[in-house]
């Protein structure tokens, strides 16, 4: 990533910038932990606080619990508008921005549920409101660590390009990235949905201090990774694309000539179109109550709340896909042997014909060793945070390499 843009960060000290890079994984650590956490003496971690206070870096909280010397522990935060960051999400052919602070607090969204057909129109849309956001909060250029954008398909985040996106299926093959630095004037990092999913679930939700973890991301059949502290993405950045595990021997052929692959016997996208298309005929189904105004497409969340409220076709419909679901979990934890895997949230609202199935297939883990054992259960961030998973990717791209003790 190209920092020399930046004028916020004591990029020449790498002690500091350990500390700042501590403090973003970790708001709240107070000085003892830092020291503990780097390995340092209090004295040392003292020094360096002090001078980043000092220099309006850090912010001190409140004092919280007393310390075993019996202090009162202070915890330290980064200053709140020390940088910014950007995210976009493509998703459900529409786009949303968010741009963050340095506390990942979330200063404004905006949404764009039209865009154009092809790219690059469909990308300078976004790009343009981008730039009227940072003008009109007349956010420093040198203080904006950069944009994240998140898009499925299949992408090489080294490069920005995108060879296919169901976001953009009018076009193949073209650089994302490189079109949104060229308009903005800032470092781009592209990434796709699941591994962005997997990163905001270890920063911030169920999946911190978590050592090793898989989010199967639905309906997309991908698979975000963090292995051994580490999100994983593969050498060119395309692991995890579980739709193409070959779990039957019958179906339709895939795109790289291969039957029986998961997203091609059982895709998700039957489910809600199905759906979609029985509510043209009976606007009464239950899950019609879980459309927003214009909206008509359904999707999986709403079918869960449906079914959450006794909806027993949509019962049927979702346990069916879940039989598959739950083949292809086996087989990954087998493979990768995670802590945990993490479905998307929605399942929380059906678990009885989405987590429930999977648990009961992964008795077959293990079964010849009860030592092993993996846990199923429900993510606490999904597709609705896309934007946000997105802007703190440059951010980790900035500090990861600060990160001490392989924080």
């Amino acid at each position: 990533m190209d920092e020399s843009h930046l004028n916020v960060f004591p990029f020449e000290n790498r002690s500091l910038m350990q500390v700042l890079a501590l403090l973003w994984r970790f708001p709240g650590f107070s000085r003892f932990e830092i020291a503990s956490r780097m390995g340092q003496t209090s004295v040392s971690a003292v020094k360096q606080v002090n001078r980043l206070l000092g220099d309006g870096l850090l912010r001190e909280g409140t004092a919280g619990a007393t310390g075993s010397r019996g202090r009162r522990m202070i915890p330290l935060f980064l200053r709140r508008d020390l940088f910014y960051c950007v995210g976009v999400a493509y998703n459900r052919q529409e786009a949303t921005v968010v741009l963050v602070d340095a506390s990942g607090t979330v200063l404004e969204e905006k949404h764009y549920p039209e865009l154009p057909a092809r790219f690059p129109e469909r990308a300078d849309v976004v790009i343009e409101g981008v730039r009227e956001m940072l003008r009109r909060r007349e956010i420093p250029y040198a203080a904006t660590v950069g944009v994240g954008v998140t898009v499925p398909g299949i992408l090489t985040p080294q490069t920005g390009e995108v060879a296919f996106s169901p976001e953009f299926a009018e076009d193949l093959n073209f650089n994302l990235g490189k079109r949104f630095e060229e308009g903005i004037r800032l470092p781009v990092g592209v990434v796709n949905v699941p591994h962005a999913l997997a990163f905001l679930e270890q920063h911030s939700g169920r999946g911190k201090g978590v050592n090793s973890f898989l989010y199967f991301d639905l309906p997309g059949y991908g698979l975000g990774m963090v292995l051994n502290g580490k999100p994983y993405s593969g050498t060119q950045g395309r692991a995890g694309e579980c739709g193409m595990m070959q779990i039957y021997e019958h179906g339709p052929t895939g795109i790289d000539g291969r039957i029986g692959t998961l997203s091609t016997v059982v895709p998700f996208y039957k489910l809600t179109d199905r759906l979609t298309e029985m509510l043209k005929e009976n606007p009464n189904l239950m899950v019609a109550k879980f459309l927003k105004p214009g909206e008509k497409k359904v999707t999986l969340p709403m079918i869960a709340k449906a079914i959450r409220e006794g909806d027993l076709l949509c019962a049927q419909l979702m346990g069916e896909q879940f039989d598959a679901v739950a083949r292809a979990t086996v087989n990954l934890a087998y493979i990768l042997n995670p802590d945990v895997i993490f479905l998307p949230p929605w399942t929380a609202d059906c678990p009885e014909v989405s987590i429930d199935i999977v648990r009961r297939q992964m008795g077959h883990y293990g079964a010849y060793q009860r030592s092993m054992s993996t846990k199923i259960e429900p993510a606490q961030f999904g597709k609705e945070d896309l934007a946000l998973a997105a802007s703190l990717m440059p951010i980790r791209n900035c500090f990861e390499k600060y990160y001490p003790n392989g924080c």
